[in-house]
């Protein structure tokens, strides 16, 4: 278990120092490595070896990766899926609830779907879909919630951004102490 974080190292205005381009997991790195030109003076990779892909999405702004609609059945014309937001990613993105009445209201008044169940905490909910527009009705869930999520940038700490060069353009470390260091650029 691990991933790795590529990191910009260097930009003429320095704006982008410490910025995180790319998270690769030990999985993907095996059939996917970091490319040369992934390396000193430009970008360097900060290791950490306790963490997962769930750990460090926010780095990159991957909230889109935590809303999954799963199909659960199909019948005639409709598609049954369970929508689902976790909580973690609307409180570190600024949205209340992921199941909002306006979702709601998305998905039953403009998408001709029928609401079946919310969870009480509205992290996740089941809706038929109909078939025709699965697809297009997830991707414009997506576009929603964009419209919705505070942009933020993180952006690794300067002694760890500095660690890493030091390091020839590796720094491997835990996840809690890069984590507890991260700076949050609200855009």
């Amino acid at each position: 278990m691990g991933v790795e974080l590529l990191i910009h190292t260097f930009d003429h205005s320095k704006a982008l120092s410490g910025f995180v381009q790319a998270v690769k997991d030990d999985a993907l790195l095996a059939v996917s490595p970091w490319s040369r030109k992934e390396t000193l003076p430009n970008y360097a990779i900060i290791r950490l070896t306790d963490a997962r892909l769930a750990d460090v999405g926010r780095y990159t702004n991957t909230w889109k990766n935590s809303i999954v609609g799963t199909p659960v059945s199909a019948t005639a014309g409709f598609r049954r899926f369970d929508l689902s937001v976790p909580n973690r990613t609307t409180a570190e993105f600024g949205i209340d609830k992921g199941i909002s009445d306006e979702v709601v209201d998305f998905l039953t008044s403009r998408r001709g779907s029928n609401q079946i169940s919310i969870v009480p905490d509205r992290s996740s909910a089941v809706f038929d879909i109909p078939q025709a527009s699965f697809r297009e009705t997830l991707d414009d869930l997506v576009d929603l919630f964009e419209e919705r999520v505070s942009p933020r940038r993180f952006q690794i700490a300067p002694r760890d951004v500095s660690a890493a060069i030091t390091g020839g353009g590796l720094f491997t470390s835990t996840f809690a102490p890069v984590d507890g260091r991260l700076i949050d650029r609200q855009a």
